[in-house]
């Protein structure tokens, strides 16, 4: 089929403005391209327009057509625009608002989900099915593929209004780019009201009067763009301000050496008004300036630099010579011939003023990095010295450790060995004095009684000390393994060790639900003996209640056991004289006791890595608390 054959087409008025709106579209976009075609944002903006124009071009030869055939071919041509108006009017949008950096990904993206649909328009009916005849013409239909084409066409539309909107409300814009952004805000509004052209698509009869709203989007794009465009500085423009601001002497000639521009810099040194300065010759102000001209002649067209850095005098109207290094370039017409020189005079003076106080700052500068070096080797030396004398008395500190610890066993070997050794002589005299106290009890005076009593009661507290010291020998020295131990179980077999004391004293004994945990079975037998025992031993006129507890806490993770009582109590300040071996707070005849037992729980705890503490109310009763290191998956035992 030819589709540039005349008799596929029939005029048709409703096509007429939508071919207006198109070259207006494009001929705005050359408009503003042409403001400022260095711009980014009037490339963009022409990037966008383009698309527009041949969409509305390909439906406008589609309205004309009077086959079905014919409209869907300039129905799929149009979708050559229709598919990158979305990511491009984005893309505008995204180099207005000077963030295309930030969106480059989306907008690849975008283009390339978009530009997939257009082969779907010419070879697949699943996106264009067919067109519809309408009263202002045919209009091409949408397939399955259509819905999924107005999201990919509808969400690049929709991030726009959210750049904009970012943009509008961020202060680093100056309020020109915000005002300019608030319009394409509106235009962007204005131009959402064309989607109304996608319901003929889906077999409406509505006729599509989006071409309207891309106009007017256009229209106050443009606008916003040519009102609120950045003034463009060209070198013509900024020359005055150029020349105005420079702090060296600049002298301008024309093409026979007659200074025709000073700058103010060069008045100042001259001394002197323009009058004084312009018309005059070059040569006046410097006398070697002949040279400068007798090379420009000699200088090929592709150049323009004549010296640099050449050092000479610089005359003033009072005669006075001023040496300054000059760099001078010459002015070509466009035919490529000398039009005139540029000098521009540098005072050496000043310049050598500037190089002293740049070597005197050079030194200042070296004296502090010498000093510094200085002060970083003495410190250094000094934390060497200082690491030599903290490993010198660390190594003194290890070797007096090590040998308190070997002092500390060889006590414990001693103390362990003469307790032992101890008990059997002890045994041995406590026997023949019984044998005494038995046999001779009344035959002799009374002053020999006393004395056998006195002889055994020492023996039996001799050996009750003996046995005591030996007990907390144990615990230093070779020890069970520590494994999961049943606290409960170690509990019973302690309070059938007192079974006899509990009875006499009717003792109120009360437990907790305790856990599992890990430690030396006969240590902790011994603990939880000596501290019942104290327990039962500093009572009140009262029954004992003794209760044992256990809670679990996390920092930290440790089990935390309590052995309270109602007895005597003590006094704050021996709170912590009581864990000292052989410190009692009362003598024998009032309570007996050799003050090991609580010594020993300490060093019980120390080898399980626990502690031991004690608070007390004096007269009412004393806590006795005590850790042990927690497993996560050490349990509670029920009663």
């Amino acid at each position: 089929m030819d589709i540039f054959h005349t008799a596929n087409y029939t005029f048709n008025s409703f096509a007429i403005p939508v071919v207006i709106t198109a070259v207006a579209v494009l001929s705005l976009g050359f408009f503003v391209f042409g403001k400022n075609p260095d711009s980014r944002v009037n490339r963009s903006f022409l990037a966008f327009t383009t698309p527009v124009f041949i969409w509305l071009v390909g439906y406008a030869f589609s309205y004309h057509a009077n086959n079905p055939e014919t409209s869907l071919t300039w129905a799929r041509g149009a979708y050559l625009g229709v598919v990158f108006i979305s990511p491009g009017c984005f893309y505008f949008v995204t180099v207005l608002t000077h963030v295309e950096r930030q969106w480059q990904r989306f907008t690849r993206i975008s283009c390339l989900v978009s530009g997939f649909f257009l082969p779907l328009a010419f070879f697949h009916p699943s996106f264009i099915s067919g067109t519809q005849l309408h009263s202002w013409g045919y209009y091409p239909l949408y397939g399955p593929a259509g819905a999924l084409f107005l999201i990919v066409f509808f969400t690049p539309m929709l991030m726009m209004f959210y750049v904009l909107r970012e943009a509008i409300g961020k202060e680093t814009y100056t309020l020109r780019q915000r005002r300019e952004f608030r319009l394409v805000f509106l235009a962007v509004l204005i131009a959402y009201t064309g989607t109304v052209d996608y319901l003929p698509k889906f077999g409406y009869d509505f006729y599509p009067v989006g071409y309207i709203s891309i106009f007017l989007f256009v229209v106050i794009t443009s606008y916003a763009i040519i009102r609120n465009a950045l003034f463009v500085v060209t070198p013509a423009i900024a020359a005055p301000a150029i020349m105005t601001a420079m702090l060296d002497p600049l002298l301008v000639t024309d093409a026979e050496g007659r200074v025709v521009i000073a700058n103010n810099a060069a008045m100042v040194t001259l001394g002197g008004h323009g009058a004084d300065i312009l018309g005059k010759p070059l040569g006046d102000f410097l006398p070697k300036a002949h040279f400068l001209f007798e090379k420009s002649r000699m200088v090929a067209p592709s150049e323009g630099t004549l010296v640099s850095d050449y050092e000479t005098t610089l005359l003033t109207n009072e005669g006075k010579e001023v040496p300054v290094s000059i760099s001078a370039g010459m002015i070509r017409d466009s035919d490529k011939n000398c039009a005139g020189i540029t000098v521009i005079c540098h005072h050496l003076g000043k310049i050598k003023a500037q190089v002293l106080m740049i070597e005197q700052q050079r030194e200042l500068l070296l004296k502090e990095v010498s000093d510094r070096k200085r002060a970083e080797e003495a410190l250094r030396v000094l934390n060497e010295t200082l690491e030599q004398r903290v490993a010198e008395q660390t190594g003194k500190a290890n070797a007096r450790a090590e040998e308190l610890i070997k002092s500390n066993a060889e006590l414990e070997r001693f103390s362990f060995a003469a307790s032992h050794d101890l008990r059997e002589p002890l045994r041995t005299v406590i026997s023949f004095l019984q044998l005494l106290e038995i046999r001779y009890k009344g035959k002799l005076d009374s002053d020999a009684d006393d004395f056998i009593r006195h002889a055994k009661q020492g023996a039996e507290w001799m050996q009750m000390l003996v046995e005591d010291l030996l007990a907390y020998s144990r615990v230093g020295g070779v020890r069970n393994p520590l494994e999961p131990t049943n606290t409960m179980e170690t509990l019973k077999l302690a309070l059938a060790n007192l079974d006899l004391e509990i009875c006499n004293h009717a003792v109120k004994m009360t437990h907790d639900p305790l856990p599992i945990v890990t430690a030396d079975k006969t240590q902790l037998v011994v603990l939880f003996q000596n501290l019942i025992e104290n327990a039962i031993k500093f009572r009140r006129e009262v029954p004992p209640c003794i209760h044992l507890s256990a809670k679990r806490v996390s920092d930290p993770p440790q089990w935390l056991f309590s052995l309270s009582d109602n007895g005597i109590g003590i006094e704050p300040q021996y709170t912590e004289k009581i864990f000292i071996a052989f410190e009692r707070l009362h003598t024998m005849e009032a309570i007996p006791g050799t003050g090991i037992g609580l010594a020993t729980c300490r060093r019980i705890m120390e080898c399980h890595g626990g502690r031991i503490w004690v608070e007390s109310v004096f007269g009412k009763g004393s806590t006795f608390y005590f850790t042990f290191p927690a497993r996560e998956d050490s349990p509670v035992l029920s009663l």
